[in-house]
């Protein structure tokens, strides 16, 4: 009886120094490091980087969308979203460089996205959807830029 007292004991010990080195770990978290200096790709960027430099014109990993806005635009209110949603997720700011030492990652503090607009209320609203969809297929075929 004293024995199994001791068990429960010793093992009711053991998950509370669990808990208490996994709550340390999560406060830690990943550490950061100096964003104004280059690091080294992780394997799947380096992955990446290979491919591009092995076939430079592929599409394969430029995943494009578009979507179609009904209604009035705020062009200001587009661009401060697009920036806002830059400035969140830095992977959205990373480039790769070609370094002495092989393939390194660089995160811009800020970068531009481009809005462009056309008006297509010129155009005979029979030709707009053709149109359209041209200038989507143009879009997509444009190279994707890594550096």
């Amino acid at each position: 009886m004293e024995s199994e007292s001791k068990n429960s004991q010793r093992a009711l010990i053991d998950r509370l120094i669990k808990a208490r080195l996994s709550r340390q770990a999560v406060k830690k978290g990943i550490p950061s490091h100096d964003r104004s200096q280059t690091t080294s790709l992780s394997y799947g960027q380096e992955r990446l980087w290979f491919l591009e430099q092995f076939s430079p014109d592929s599409q394969a990993y430029n995943r494009p969308a578009h979507l179609r806005i009904k209604g009035p635009l705020d062009q200001l209110a587009l661009e401060k979203t697009l920036e806002a949603l830059t400035q969140r997720h830095e992977s959205l700011r990373t480039c790769f460089i070609t370094g002495d030492d092989g393939p390194e990652q660089t995160i811009q503090k800020q970068i531009a996205i481009p809005v462009s607009l056309e008006n297509l209320q010129d155009l005979p609203e029979t030709e707009r959807e053709e149109y359209a969809q041209k200038r989507v297929e143009q879009e997509t075929m444009a190279k994707l830029s890594w550096r």
